[in-house]
């Protein structure tokens, strides 16, 4: 997708009611690397966290907390994420 303005990428994921959109320079006034708080939502945050350390990524965790484990990464333009396995309740 985009405009005159600039140009973006919506993914929806599948049978979710949220849409993640990625934008590009000149959308909005972002600077790379300000988002903060982003939480993604995984079955397996442990194999996801793996994958990221073998890649590279130095991650912090995963923890154990009362709502689920949950890591932390930052991409790399210095954005941060959050990784969570939902506790089963």
């Amino acid at each position: 997708m985009g405009s005159a303005q600039g140009r973006w990428l919506q993914v929806p994921p599948e049978g979710a009611q949220t849409v993640f959109t990625l934008s590009g320079p000149g959308m909005g006034g972002f600077e790379p690397g300000s988002a903060r708080g982003i939480m993604l939502v995984t079955t397996d945050v442990d194999a996801d966290c793996a994958r990221l350390t073998e890649a590279g990524t130095p991650v912090q965790g995963p923890d154990e907390l009362p709502w689920g484990r949950m890591a932390s990464f930052t991409d790399p333009d210095g954005n941060g994420l959050m990784l969570l396995t939902e506790a089963h309740q």
